[in-house]
């Protein structure tokens, strides 16, 4: 009987090196935005992660209710690829495919050095706070989603009509850093912030 388990064990391991693979993805994104990649992995059994971060951009896994997302937070100023890499991307209970993905980021003027900061459109005050946080931006707000250091999405919130300014309750957090994005339901723009007790 045990013989027969480990055999079938083995079989089980050589199967999932069977249909363990890899795949490349191009994306074209504009600088200073965030790019989802849509859901990846498959978090019960082969969670996403990603094993080389990106050069020039950011490239995080968010979990939310058993569900990976892949976001990428494009740099502000750059112009040209970067490329980062995600273990177990596609993934089911018995595959694990790593993602090569490599972005193309472009701007809409030749002139880097004069671009306009897009975060400067997302006002985020206090922060550091200890209880509330004030929102507001150039653009109308949709959604927001504020998540910890690690991807975990922590509170979400969604309006029907587009809104200007909010203000947000944070003080049942944890002491961190957190990523702050705000949608307009087209375009993201995301800014850190850091809750905790402060003196």
């Amino acid at each position: 009987m045990k013989k027969h388990v480990v055999i079938l064990l083995l079989s089980a391991a050589c199967l999932c090196q069977l249909r363990a693979g890899s795949f490349t993805e191009y994306h074209t994104v504009t600088c200073g935005t965030v790019l989802q990649l849509g859901r990846v992995g498959y978090p019960t059994w082969n969670p996403a992660t990603v094993i080389q971060p990106a050069v020039h951009g950011e490239a995080t896994v968010f979990t939310f209710n058993f569900i990976d997302s892949l976001f990428y937070q494009a740099a502000l100023n750059y112009v040209g690829l970067d490329t980062f890499i995600v273990a177990c991307a596609h993934a089911t209970q018995i595959t694990c495919d790593t993602g090569i993905y490599i972005i193309e980021t472009v701007c809409n003027t030749n002139t880097v050095g004069d671009l306009p900061d897009i975060k400067a459109d997302l006002s985020v005050y206090p922060n550091p706070t200890a209880a509330v946080l004030n929102i507001a931006c150039r653009r109308p707000i949709m959604q927001l989603q504020l998540c910890a250091a690690n991807g975990i999405l922590v509170l979400e919130k969604r309006w029907p009509i587009a809104v200007a300014s909010v203000e947000i309750t944070v003080g049942h957090l944890q002491k961190g850093t957190y990523w702050l994005q705000a949608t307009d339901g087209q375009t993201s723009v995301s800014k850190k912030v850091v809750i905790g007790a402060w003196p």
